[in-house]
């Protein structure tokens, strides 16, 4: 993604207090320059030194080739930023280690563990990442590919449920990301709506399909975040599900599987359950367990057998064939569960032909 012809390309732009620039696109202009909304975006513009002052890693450059624009984001394990690599003259998103973490030597091996994981993958279906490493500072970052769009989660909660094409649709491209992570020994391991992104593409060299607000874009489906991605072949002892020092729980409990919850050794078929729970969702527009308390809902992965799509949301009209492909996928014992995710894609595929 190109900035506006009218915005300021200098790093120091955004340390001059004259300078307005545009929050979600990091595009920058001279106060007497500029126009009244981005002329790129339509976001309103604002004052870049409040920026600046309220975020310290506005402005900087990292190692001399990554300066942050605009902060995007932020989670348990980090802050993601826009920024411009100069070398390459494009937008990038920038992840960096939350500062408590950066001195956790456990917090750091996991951050460069996703670095590892997702460098290993190129499935169009999977966020690109470019380059990791440590600063000077010793702030540890990761650089990957800028997407625009929104997330599953984003859409659930705007538009509740999904026709089942797209549901069907979105699936599959989920799993393509995750039979060629399962096939490098890769699990995800945190599979949920917010994992899943809706990314605007102006070409369909990829498989895609229409996006909905009908500007003309498609849509491609990446799946994000392998921050917690275990890689099987280079690591047989089972993780448990509580980290004991930060307190944290791997996983999202309303999309853990009932081995995931038990601490128990997992395969790839774990990633499958977390999929069969977001399809249920997106089909019904509720995950099958809702309880507030995580231990609940872990105990209820475990333990009980949850209704079928088309009992909750009957005026879905959902087919007993994909009825019966999502309850196999939420099975409790792997071993009852799709094979793998290629092996799901194609009843997935199925149910929609």
């Amino acid at each position: 993604m190109s900035l506006p012809s009218a915005a300021r390309s200098d790093d120091t732009a955004l340390l001059d207090p004259k300078t307005l620039v545009c929050p979600r696109c990091g595009a920058t202009w001279p106060e007497t320059a500029a126009p009244g909304v981005c002329s790129y975006d339509g976001a309103s513009l604002v004052r870049a030194r409040e920026l600046v002052d309220n975020d310290p890693m506005l402005g900087r450059t990292l190692e001399g080739r990554y300066t942050i624009t605009a902060r995007l984001g932020s989670g348990s394990m980090g802050t993601v930023y826009r920024a411009r690599q100069h070398a390459m003259g494009r937008e990038v998103a920038i992840k960096i280690l939350r500062g408590d973490r950066a001195v956790d030597e456990g917090a750091k091996a996991r951050f460069f563990r996703e670095a590892r994981a997702n460098s290993l993958l190129a499935s169009p279906n999977t966020v690109t990442v470019f380059d990791f490493g440590q600063n000077e500072a010793g702030e540890c970052y990761l650089a990957m590919e800028l997407l625009e769009g929104e997330s599953l989660g984003q859409r659930l909660t705007r538009i509740g449920r999904l026709p089942i094409p797209v549901a069907v649709d979105t699936a599959r491209q989920a799993l393509r990301s995750l039979s060629e992570a399962h096939a490098k020994g890769i699990i995800h391991r945190d599979l949920k709506p917010d994992n899943i992104f809706y990314g605007r593409v102006l070409t369909s060299a990829t498989p895609s399909f229409a996006s909905p607000d009908g500007t003309g874009h498609e849509e491609i489906v990446k799946v994000l975040d392998f921050g917690i991605a275990k890689m099987v072949r280079d690591d047989d002892q089972p993780m448990g599900v509580v980290e004991t020092q930060a307190g944290t729980v791997f996983g999202t409990p309303r999309y853990m599987s009932p081995e995931q919850a038990q601490g128990k050794p997992l395969d790839p078929r774990t990633d499958l359950y977390s999929l069969g729970v977001i399809v249920y969702q997106m089909l019904t527009g509720r995950p099958p367990f809702t309880d507030n308390d995580a231990v609940v809902v872990m105990a209820r992965h475990i333990k009980s057998v949850a209704k079928r799509p088309s009992e909750v949301c009957p005026e879905a009209n959902i087919p007993r064939e994909l009825d019966d492909v999502v309850m196999r996928a939420l099975s409790k014992e792997p071993y009852e569960r799709q094979a793998s995710a290629d092996v799901l894609a194609g009843e997935l595929l199925a149910c929609r032909s």
